[in-house]
């Protein structure tokens, strides 16, 4: 997955997570955990847990993204699909 935030055209970040057993290379950001969650004003939300080996100097190892969206089980299943077929090396 990629990821990239453009905030206020002044800052902008842009980073990949992989699939366990998918990545390049063993220091690749992978993603760990993915749920939904309800908050109680923006409503359904996805939320993607993804753990980077080598610490980045601005953040730390891991990192939790909500998506806040309609109908986030649907891309819940998705995730967890992939992630079993990269666990399983397919």
């Amino acid at each position: 997955m990629l990821f990239i935030a453009h905030s206020c055209r002044l800052l902008t970040t842009e980073f990949s997570q992989w699939f366990e057993g998918v990545a390049e290379s063993e220091d690749e950001e992978f993603v760990r955990d993915v749920s939904v969650g309800r908050h109680r004003v923006l409503g359904p939300y996805l939320e993607v847990v993804s753990h980077n080996p080598v610490k980045p100097w601005y953040r730390s190892h891991d990192i939790r993204l909500r998506f806040f969206m309609r109908h986030p089980e649907g891309a819940l299943e998705a995730i967890r699909e992939a992630m079993a077929a990269g666990r399983q090396g397919g």
